[in-house]
């Protein structure tokens, strides 16, 4: 302990300590405990855990519900990550320009973000219901009864109709941070460019694009773990269902810890949930090394 006094400064381990004794806490402790609790058969509620070694983790990999809830995740993941950064790219350059009243549409656009994802998840359920959803009854009013779709009830579109209501939420998100990073790319690039006669999308191509790289990985990274984790919009939207059919693995976790009082099988699930994420995550980050400018 002495020499690691010595070696590191005791203002410097002051400095970090809060930090460390609060990860420990909240961070490190939960993980292995919720790995521990992993090897056991309980309940959530009774003193009494009945050590089962790995059988939780074979009764994940031979639960068809695990692997529809893992298969929309990585649906979740990829299409968030492809529109909802794509999209917010592309508004992004839009809003950089000198347009009139461009402020009053960043924060239109970044609105979403502020609000809660239960909140959202109700509103685009009043829209979209087949019964009573505004959209439905509106086609029905102008007589275009084949336009109107069960787009919650419908098991082939439950959790797109979710993918679209997050894409929807957090796009301005993206927005923000794309225009943060417009802002710090050197003007005398596009002149230089100008010069040399670039379009304004050789320039994008050129210039923009990889001069925002690290804005890029940062959304990526911050995207794809929020499509992993993602329980509010699925929760207040179709509950997992129908029939599973828009089943994540948070909403797993819910169903079996919460409702079926599976803990130990419910922790199981989550440890392959944040392997997953940091899997995801370390992948990511060793290709922005390779990639950056």
């Amino acid at each position: 302990m002495k020499r690691f006094i010595n070696k590191y400064g005791i203002n410097n381990i002051i400095y970090i300590l809060p930090f460390t004794i609060l990860f420990l806490i909240f961070i490190a402790y939960p993980i292995i405990n919720n790995f521990y609790t992993s090897f056991f058969k309980w309940d959530g509620l009774s003193p009494d855990k009945i050590f089962i070694g790995f059988q939780n983790y074979f009764k994940m990999f031979n639960n068809r519900i695990f692997f529809i809830a893992l298969k929309n995740n990585m649906i979740f993941l990829v299409l968030t990550v492809i529109f909802q950064n794509g999209f917010g790219f592309l508004m992004a350059l839009l809003l950089n320009r000198k347009i009139a009243g461009r402020n009053i549409y960043r924060s239109i656009i970044f609105f979403p973000c502020i609000m809660a994802p239960v909140i959202v998840g109700y509103i685009f359920v009043v829209l979209l219901n087949f019964s009573y959803g505004v959209i439905n009854n509106f086609f029905r009013g102008i007589g275009l009864n084949a336009l109107v779709v069960d787009w919650i009830g419908k098991p082939s579109l439950a959790i797109f109709t979710i993918i679209f209501t997050n894409i929807w939420q957090w796009t301005g998100f993206a927005v923000v941070l794309y225009l943060a990073g417009l802002q710090n790319i050197p003007e005398e690039l596009y002149e230089a460019a100008k010069i040399d006669g670039a379009s304004y999308f050789q320039r994008t191509i050129k210039i923009t694009f990889p001069m925002l790289t690290s804005t890029h990985f940062s959304l990526l990274i911050l995207t794809s773990i929020g499509a992993i984790k993602s329980f509010d919009l699925v929760y207040a939207i179709t509950m997992g269902g129908p029939a599973h059919a828009s089943e994540v693995l948070s909403t797993h976790i819910y169903l079996e810890n919460f409702v079926l009082n599976h803990t130990g099988y419910a922790t199981t699930v989550s440890i392959t949930m944040f392997l997953l994420a940091l899997i995801i995550s370390i992948f990511q980050l060793r290709l922005y090394k390779g990639v950056r400018i």
